[in-house]
Parts: C-alpha cells; structure tokens; sequence
C-alpha cells in the first residue's frame, strides 16, 4: 500500500516539473525571433510533454484505484471477522446465562442448593443437567440461525 502510495506521490511530482517545462516550450515557441527549426523541435517536446502529463494523470488515476481495492479488500475482511466474532459470542451466550443462573447461591428452606425453575441441584444433576441445558440453547441457536434465518 505504502509503495502505490509513494509511486503517486513520485508520479505527481514529476507532473508538476513536466507543466513547467511544458510553460517554458509555450512561451518559448511565442518567440518570433527563434529559428524554425528549433520552434519545430519545441513544439515537439511541447508533444511528448503533453503525452507524457497525459500518461502520469492515467498513471495516478490507477495509483487511485489501487488504494481503492486495498481499502475494499481491508473492509471485507474486518466484515468477515467480526462476523464470525459476533456469531460465536452469540452461541457461547446461553453457557454465560446459564453459568450466572446456576452461580447464584440460592437455597431452599432445608437449605439445599435451588436454582429458579429447575428445582434442587444435587451433584449427580447439576452437572449434567447445566451441561444439557447449554449444548442444547446453543444447538438451537445454531439452527435457528442456519436453517430458520439462513444467516449461517
């Protein structure tokens, strides 16, 4: 990127010496009093010069569109990432919900560990029944979002 860049910046440079050398062979050729030969071979160079600034704004304008296709190609590829960074947040999500929900210490009047809606939680249950709820929210998301939204 840096080169395309120093190649217009070397590009544009040269433009500019080119219009003044072109300035001097116009005002030159103006000259009543020069050879005609030699207003022959000024208006020669005033054609190559003219070429030649006709060559490097070509030369720029691809130096432009270079910068333009590094950019887009750039964007593209951050879209991609923070898509499949969303998407994978968005799937380990019911693991952190569920990890709060069975973190709380709550008990019930015997005092043994409850969590809201899914009763006591023994040691032979808990694990197994956190472990099910959460493959299961994530393949359901999973296919909700593959098969119902065609997001994936």
């Amino acid at each position: 990127m840096w080169n395309v860049h120093g190649k217009k910046i070397r590009a544009r440079h040269q433009s500019h010496s080119a219009h003044c050398i072109a300035a001097v062979t116009l005002h030159l050729n103006a000259l009543k009093a020069i050879d005609p030969n030699v207003t022959r071979y000024l208006e020669d160079i005033e054609d190559h010069l003219n070429t030649f600034l006709e060559e490097v704004s070509r030369i720029m304008g691809v130096c432009n569109s270079l910068r333009d296709e590094v950019n887009s190609y750039r964007d593209r590829q951050q879209q991609k990432v923070l898509y499949v960074l969303t998407l994978v947040t968005t799937l380990v999500m019911p693991t952190h919900l569920l990890t709060g929900i069975f973190g709380m210490n709550w008990q019930d009047e015997e005092g043994k560990p409850v969590v809201p809606g899914l009763g006591v939680m023994e040691e032979s249950r808990g694990y197994f029944l956190f472990w099910g709820l959460a493959i299961t929210l994530t393949a359901l998301i999973w296919f909700t979002f593959s098969r119902v939204l065609k997001w994936i």
